[in-house]
């Protein structure tokens, strides 16, 4: 059939490009990605069912919502099962695997990782992900001698990256020769080798965070101060709030650590902004309060109060009323003496929608 003959070079690309030709050429390509943009559209329009599930675990996870992520993520799991998808299967044992370590349930999530790796490896897909949560995992139990093995596993999942790719590499392979030779020149290959080098070292910035988190663990401040210089020069050119957040937490309790807490507190401010940006709320509220810690320490009472409030402003909202009213009356008691009205009105207003959900309470006297 005409689909399956192969054209000579002649046909395709004769070696006269009248203009008029070459504007055909042109308005092809353009309609072909038109239409390839189109498809993408319409193809959203038919989500299954199991994906929308999926979809929604991982929203119920970053909410902090643990338990409802992990019952979504079961019904994905054992659909995976019963038609033996082994990459869905893996991706969803590794997601379970996660939800287990939140809670604190490491042997149970070290065994969901090793059910995740067989899945994953039947279909070669990529394990970096569940290298680096068992990297957390032993940082967890202190197992740090084994953090290194396990960080070079996750490192040597990488997959590897191709110079031109994409379209324009397929537009080179297709059109003449002499249609972009520029594309080839040295110095764009040395501008792909740089861009190579500026992605591996983005893909390392998980691994780095936990390098730091180690160094502090283990005393060895200059080496987590230097991880933490290198990691900022990256993240200031990138736009990954859920790193740019780890990378301020790490920074805030460093900062800690040195006394710093004015610096601390800033750190975990910034930790918060960063979480909203990447719309990861599971802990919001304890950040908030981290930050309130730091204020309080550096002399700062009603900013101290201010971040409590929030905090217990975020306990409220997801129905955790007990500790939305533990956190009230602590930051009341920051504000008591403050000169600030405007958080005292703000304590009010929280404190008597809190007790109306707390009906037994009892009122410290």
């Amino acid at each position: 059939m005409i689909r399956n003959q192969k054209p000579t070079d002649d046909d395709l690309f004769g070696k006269q490009w009248p203009g008029a030709a070459l504007k055909q050429l042109v308005v092809i390509i353009c309609l072909v990605f038109v239409g390839c943009r189109s498809t993408a559209i319409d193809s959203s329009k038919s989500v299954s069912p199991l994906v929308r599930i999926n979809s929604k675990a991982n929203e119920l996870y970053k909410d902090g919502s643990t338990q409802r992520a992990m019952d979504a993520y079961l019904e994905v799991l054992y659909a995976a099962w019963a038609t033996d998808d082994a990459e869905q299967a893996g991706s969803t044992a590794y997601h379970l695997a996660a939800c287990h370590f939140s809670m604190g349930e490491l042997d149970i999530a070290k065994d969901w990782l090793l059910d995740a790796r067989y899945e994953l490896s039947r279909v070669d897909s990529p394990m970096e992900n569940t290298w680096i949560l068992e990297a957390k995992i032993a940082r967890a139990e202190m197992r740090y001698e084994d953090i290194p093995y396990l960080l070079g596993r996750a490192e040597s999942q990488k997959p590897e990256t191709k110079p031109f790719q994409g379209v324009r590499e397929g537009l080179m392979d297709t059109l003449p020769e002499f249609q972009f030779t520029s594309a080839k020149t040295s110095l764009d290959l040395v501008r792909v080798r740089r861009s190579q080098r500026r992605s591996q070292v983005v893909e390392n910035l998980p691994l780095d965070l936990i390098r730091a988190n180690v160094a502090i663990d283990r005393g060895d401040l200059n080496t987590a101060r230097r991880h933490l210089r290198a990691m900022k020069e990256v993240l200031d050119a990138q736009s990954q709030p859920d790193l740019q957040a780890e990378w301020h937490r790490i920074s805030g309790e460093l900062a800690l650590i040195e006394q710093k807490y004015q610096t601390a507190a800033e750190h975990f401010d910034e930790e918060v902004n960063s979480l909203k940006q990447s719309k990861v709320y599971r802990d919001l509220a304890e950040v908030l309060a981290q930050s309130a810690k730091a204020y309080e320490r550096g002399g700062n009472p009603d900013i101290a109060a201010d971040r409590l409030c929030r905090a217990a402003r975020v306990h409220f909202g997801k129905g955790n009323y007990q500790a939305a009213w533990d956190l009230t009356q602590e930051a009341g008691r920051l504000s008591a003496n403050a000169s600030n009205a405007t958080i005292q009105v703000r304590l009010r207003l929280l404190a008597e929608q809190t007790l109306s959900e707390l009906p037994d309470v009892e009122l410290e006297r």
